[in-house]
C-alpha cells in the first residue's frame, strides 16, 4: 500500500506543476528556455535550466526544460523531504507557491513574444536572361 500511496500522493501535486509550467511556457512551444526561466531566475536561469534538465534530475541534457523534468525535480524534493521524516508533499506546495509569487511580481516586458513558426519566401523566380550571341572576331 505504500506504493499505491506514494504515487497517489505525487498525482497530487501533478495538476499544480502542469499549470505552473504552462504558465511559465509562454511561447507555446512545450518547453521552458533559458528566456523564460530568467524571470523567475534572473541571471541564475542558465544554471537553473541546466539542473533541471540535468541527467541527475533525469533529464535528457538537450538545453531546455520539459513538463516531466520540472514534475522529476518536485518529485525529488518530495521524495527528499520524506526520506528526512518531514512532509514531502507540504515542502512541494510551499515551493510551488513561493515560484508562483516570484512569477506573479516578475516584470511582463521580459516576457518573450509567442513562438511564431518562421514564414519562408518562396525563392523568387528570376527570368532568365539571354545572352546575346558573341561575335567572333576576324582573325
Amino acid at each position: 500500500t505504500a506504493h499505491t500511496y506514494r504515487n497517489m500522493s505525487e498525482n497530487t501535486h501533478e495538476e499544480e506543476i502542469k499549470k505552473f509550467f504552462n504558465d511559465i511556457d509562454v511561447n507555446g512551444s512545450g518547453s521552458l528556455e533559458v528566456v523564460e526561466l530568467k524571470r523567475l531566475f534572473g541571471k541564475n536561469a542558465e544554471t537553473v535550466a541546466a539542473e533541471l534538465d540535468g541527467i541527475g534530475n533525469g533529464g535528457n541534457g538537450d538545453g531546455v526544460v520539459s513538463l516531466d523534468e520540472l514534475q522529476s525535480f518536485f518529485n525529488n524534493i518530495k521524495a527528499n523531504t520524506d526520506a528526512a521524516g518531514k512532509d514531502g508533499e507540504a515542502a512541494v506546495k510551499k515551493a510551488l507557491k513561493g515560484l508562483r509569487v516570484t512569477l506573479e511580481k516578475a516584470p511582463k516586458e521580459e516576457v518573450p513574444p509567442p513562438a511564431e513558426a518562421p514564414v519562408e519566401e518562396a525563392p523568387k523566380e528570376e527570368a532568365p536572361v539571354e545572352e546575346a550571341p558573341k561575335e567572333e572576331a576576324p582573325v
